[in-house]
């Protein structure tokens, strides 16, 4: 057994998966049950301007843009000649008279009468000019898109044309060989060969390419599950690593980990008596009452039986094939926390081998994990939890500001509010773990749960209108 020292250092790591496959084993895998989070990559603008592809698709539209206009300007002439009496129509660029020669120039509308003289365009006729060469370019962009899709269609067609002539030469030299007697069949065994050889290369190159295309598309659609680069929380890393899916470069140490009743029961005491200044201070507040309270409980609700039935001993795990170092890579998301990475590691290794809980991140709605009763793409999270530890062997009491907060998060996002700790004695590797549930009270004597009106008038007022019908 290595020293807890060696271990310590690689367990605030989260672990960034590069390929689809050991993403979805990851997930999918029963025994493993490890959700992860996309991790999205954005392209960086380089220093010196654009990409040199997008430099050119620019110069391009600018180079469209004024043929188009070009060719407005003389439909525009033509307009204005047959309405205002006007011959040309004109927009050029004259330098402002206030602003410097560095400046870019000002864009001047003019129209040319049929007497030669040259006017402003008035604002209606600068609007309808505007609203043509809008027109223009949108009819230039439509045309584009339609020879686009029509080439689109004119591809498509011929590929499927290819597929359905190589099912016929296949199905041809099927028949003939069939047909032709056992000795006949010896001199043409090369030749008969050597298609369908031909046949299985280029289908398992379409297949190789239909899961580039799949993955393609599922990042454009937005359905990124299982999409690389995917990443594992630092306690999932531990864990995939303890169950030998992802290398360790040391050895774990041993640990017995088991969740106490009796623990949980104190702590939520302890955390409810933190909550009675502070309901106190607010009652002495001129506002109005509060309707609800925050009511910490041991975790009873949705807990599954053998969370409290049994124990973890790390030093019964079993092994699994490990993935090649080229489809993951570990790197340090946040600075180490001792006390924090070994709690939670202790808490997720718990839930996960004791339960069929699926445990994926939890950063979206505030907390350090959400518990799935089954696959996250068949159902919704049904609880968060938060992972609070303490340098001590005493149990740590949190803000009750804090935990009020979290409380509305996940009132509002309909999951259950579960807090998590554990007592650790590193001389015996031994941890007792704790979680309790804040529940959200009604106050009955609160205003807003009163119902408004008077009982009685309400029945009298309810009776007339019966008897009238």
């Amino acid at each position: 057994m290595m020293s807890s020292a060696t271990t310590r250092a690689t367990r605030h790591q989260s672990a960034i998966v590069f390929t689809s496959e050991l993403a979805r084993r990851l997930e999918d895998d029963p025994s493993l049950r490890l959700p992860t989070t996309y991790a999205g990559v954005r392209r960086v603008r380089p220093a010196n301007g654009f990409r040199p592809e997008v430099s050119s698709r620019k110069r391009k539209s600018a180079c469209r843009e004024s043929d188009t206009s070009s060719q407005v300007d003389a439909h525009q002439g033509a307009n204005k000649s047959t309405a205002h009496g006007a011959s040309t129509c004109a927009v050029t660029n004259q330098p402002s008279k206030t602003s410097k020669p560095a400046s870019s120039p000002r864009v001047v509308f003019k129209v040319t009468n049929p007497d030669g003289t040259e006017r402003r365009m008035t604002s209606q006729e600068k609007k309808q000019y505007k609203l043509q060469l809008k027109k223009a370019k949108h009819a230039n962009q439509k045309q584009e898109r339609q020879v686009q899709h029509e080439e689109r269609i004119r591809k498509a067609k011929q590929q499927k044309r290819q597929r359905k002539e190589m099912k016929r030469l296949a199905k041809h030299d099927k028949d003939s060989d069939s047909t032709l007697p056992n000795e006949d069949k010896e001199p043409s065994q090369g030749s008969a060969t050597k298609k369908p050889v031909e046949d299985f290369c280029v289908a398992k190159e379409a297949v190789s390419s239909f899961k580039d295309i799949d993955l393609e598309l599922a990042e454009l659609l937005g359905e990124r599950r299982g999409i690389p680069p995917v990443i594992l929380t630092p306690a999932a890393t531990c864990v995939a690593q303890d169950l030998g899916v992802l290398p360790r470069s040391t050895e774990s140490d041993e640990w017995t980990i088991t969740l106490d009743r009796e623990l949980s029961a104190h702590w939520a005491d302890q955390l409810g008596q933190s909550f009675e200044p502070v309901e106190e201070s607010r009652s002495k507040e001129d506002m109005r009452e509060m309707p609800y309270r925050v009511a910490p409980e041991t975790w009873e609700r949705l807990c599954p039986d053998s969370l409290w039935e049994c124990r973890t001993d790390l030093s019964k795990e079993g092994t699994g094939t490990a993935a090649n170092n080229d489809d993951h890579a570990t790197a340090q998301m946040r600075d180490p926390s001792s006390s924090y990475d070994l709690t939670s590691y202790l808490i997720f290794r718990h839930l996960q081998r004791n339960s069929k809980l699926h445990i994926a991140c939890g950063a979206l709605f505030g907390c350090d994990f959400v518990l799935y009763d089954g696959k996250r793409s068949e159902r919704h999270s049904f609880a968060g939890l938060r992972i609070y530890s303490s340098r001590s062997n005493s149990l740590p009491t949190p803000s009750p500001y804090d935990m009020t907060g979290y409380v509305r998060a996940m009132t509002s996002a309909r999951k259950m509010a579960l807090v998590a700790t554990a007592v650790i004695d590193e001389r015996t590797n031994s941890s007792r773990l704790a979680i309790c549930e804040l529940a959200s009270e009604k106050i009955l004597t609160a205003k807003t749960h009163i119902r408004k009106g008077h009982t009685e008038k309400r029945k009298a007022v309810e009776e007339l209108d019966m008897a009238k019908t």
